[in-house]
């Protein structure tokens, strides 16, 4: 085993690890800490609960604009020649996943916290559909590479010093 291996995997794992920071500073940035529906804390006069506890998707928008953004920030970065970008989307889209289930488990409902269903209809197809969308997209363009006559393997961001 040569160094260039370490090299390799190395590189793969600090993308990731780019893909876990990326995740949490966006949902950090845009999605509210606290997903609880009701609060345990007694009613302050005055203030209209009207659109608290009516079904939990308030923050749908939000939570799916994190996803997007990490599969943007690593598409964006196989198309400029990082292939291994690749694995940003990957790494991101489970940290997106863990964190959707951390925060939607904890939170506080007026019945039961029916957060798993969300998470087997929406939450783990899209993030597992980011996963393959972006190695498909990396898998085409290595492949376009490949086929245009003049290019060598490693200018097409295969180097194993990225």
């Amino acid at each position: 085993m040569g160094t260039g291996r370490y090299r390799r995997i190395a590189g793969d794992w600090l993308w990731a690890l780019g893909g876990v920071a990326a995740a949490l500073l966006l949902w950090l940035a845009v999605v509210p800490w606290d997903l609880s529906e009701v609060e345990t804390v007694q009613p302050v006069p005055g203030y209209d609960y009207s659109g608290s506890g009516e079904g939990g998707d308030e923050y749908a928008f939000q939570i799916a604009v994190v996803l997007v953004m990490v599969a943007g920030l690593a598409v964006g970065f196989v198309l400029a020649g990082r292939r291994k970008a690749r694995w940003l989307a990957t790494a991101g889209a489970a940290t997106w996943a863990a964190l959707f289930c951390w925060r939607a488990a904890v939170a506080r409902t007026s019945g039961a916290n029916m957060w798993f269903a969300g998470f087997v209809i929406v939450i783990a197809p899209a993030a597992i559909g980011v996963h393959l969308a972006v190695h498909a997209i990396a898998r085409r363009r290595r492949d376009r590479a490949s086929a245009t006559p003049g290019r060598t393997r490693g200018s097409e961001g295969d180097s194993t010093t990225e």
